[in-house]
């Protein structure tokens, strides 16, 4: 699912589409009720979390209800099945990725108005977090084909943040 950089994979987005949204220091209410909504929508009933600061590769297994609030950067979540996941690289923002049904729970308003929103946001804080609009800028996925969200996350990484 990632590569050795913490980048997902081409491979495992592949047909998959993927959306950037706001996180700061700490997951808040907003980001764990897409995780919890899109876990729900496809029947998982538990989250897995690695992380990957500090322990790397350390992973546990959370309730799907579970409150994730609280939780820092750097970390994948998913579901057991892969039908959906959350990578939570860095504050500043969350990339939510995963089948039709998980990212129509997950991300309800879509992903184009949730591109468009995050990158309000990204311009909106550009001076406090520039590998925000580095992201922002990066294309969408193309469904069905190659590389995709994987190189925006490398593009924040080469900005320095």
């Amino acid at each position: 699912m990632l590569d050795t950089d913490g980048t997902f994979t081409s491979s495992w987005l592949l047909g998959k589409s993927v959306a950037p949204v706001p996180v700061g220091a700490q997951i808040d209410a907003a980001p764990a009720r897409r995780i919890t909504d899109g876990c729900r929508a496809v029947g998982a009933s538990h989250v897995l979390t690695t992380s990957l600061a500090g322990n790397p590769g350390a992973t546990s297994r959370l309730p799907a209800d579970a409150d994730c609030t609280g939780i820092r950067p750097a970390l994948l979540l998913r579901t057991p099945d892969t039908q959906g996941a959350v990578l939570y690289p860095e504050e500043g923002y969350a990339l939510i990725t995963g089948t039709a049904a998980f990212m129509a729970a997950a991300v309800n308003e879509g992903t184009d108005t949730a591109r468009a929103r995050f990158g309000r946001h990204a311009r909106a804080l550009r001076k406090r977090h520039p590998s925000l609009a580095a992201m922002a800028a990066s294309p969408p996925p193309a469904r069905g084909r190659g590389p995709t969200r994987a190189t925006s996350t490398r593009a924040v990484r080469q900005h320095g943040n």
